[in-house]
């Protein structure tokens, strides 16, 4: 049984080929759409040195097809089946973070050294961080985290919940959905 009802947003299938006839690695990516995608496809072939000559994109529905025809930034165009498999893996990886992983909580404190004992506390109570947003304003520093247990589970609600009330905070009732991210909370503390 899958628990993880967004899965399905983080799917991305990349296929890389090297094309020696055009001397180009053909990079196909078919991800369900969103805002910044191209953005974040475009940026990670960039960050990993490759150069983009030529590029497609296509949407049905709300699925997005991206093909680019790249290089590698340094040396000759030959096929390195390593290189390809750390390109894909890290194309995967920028498309599929956008949509983290876990159950949405909210922490507002106004001690601003209170994130080692809030790491801490949801440590020991088996529960990892997948994605971790840190926002201080004046006094006020708010984290929102998306935390699933040490399997990679959505955490059961009410744990989730008894931890947040012993940190000062309260447990959000939204996963991480479609927006990747959203939502709103906080508590007291």
């Amino acid at each position: 049984m899958n628990d993880d009802p967004f899965a399905v947003l983080r799917h991305v299938d990349v296929v890389i080929q090297h094309s020696p006839l055009l001397n180009y690695w053909l990079v196909t990516i078919s991800s369900r759409d969103r805002n910044k995608l191209f953005f974040d496809t475009v940026c990670t072939l960039a960050d990993m040195q490759y150069d983009i000559f030529h590029a497609t994109i296509d949407s049905e529905g709300d699925v997005a097809s991206q093909l680019f025809y790249v290089r590698p930034r340094f040396g000759e165009c030959v096929w390195d089946e390593l290189r390809a498999l750390k390109l894909k893996y890290m194309l995967e990886s920028a498309v599929g973070r956008r949509f983290p992983r876990g159950l949405k909580v909210c922490v507002s404190s106004e001690q601003h050294d209170c994130v080692a004992a809030l790491f801490s506390t949801l440590s020991s109570g088996g529960l990892w961080i997948t994605r971790a947003d840190v926002r201080a304003l004046g006094e006020a520093v708010t984290f929102e985290l998306a935390l699933t247990d040490t399997r990679g589970r959505i955490p059961e609600q009410e744990h989730v919940q008894r931890i947040c009330e012993n940190l000062g905070g309260m447990l959000v009732q939204d996963i991480y959905a479609q927006g990747g991210g959203g939502g709103g909370g906080g508590g007291g503390g």
